[in-house]
Order: structure tokens, then C-alpha cells, then sequence
């Protein structure tokens, strides 16, 4: 998630492309959905 926040980041830095930036914030939200779900299953 770290990664793909990063990545991000960079993306808006650098002006690019507003779809790469959406990639990576929906990346980083289906990894955060992710880790939230295991979380839920283990308690």
C-alpha cells in the first residue's frame, strides 16, 4: 500500500496523467479493502 500511495504522490507531482493516478488510488484501496478483510476474519 505504501508503494502504490508513493506512487501516487509522484504522479500528481510530476503532473501526469489523472487515470495513472486513479489506478494507483484504486490499487492502494483494493489492497487496504484486503488487509482490512483478514484483519476482520482473524478476530
Amino acid at each position: 500500500m505504501e508503494g502504490q500511495i508513493k506512487g501516487f504522490l509522484r504522479t500528481m507531482e510530476k503532473h501526469q496523467d489523472c487515470k495513472d493516478a486513479i489506478t494507483q488510488l484504486s490499487a492502494s484501496r483494493s489492497a487496504m479493502d484486503h488487509t482490512i478483510s483478514l484483519f476482520v476474519s482473524k478476530t
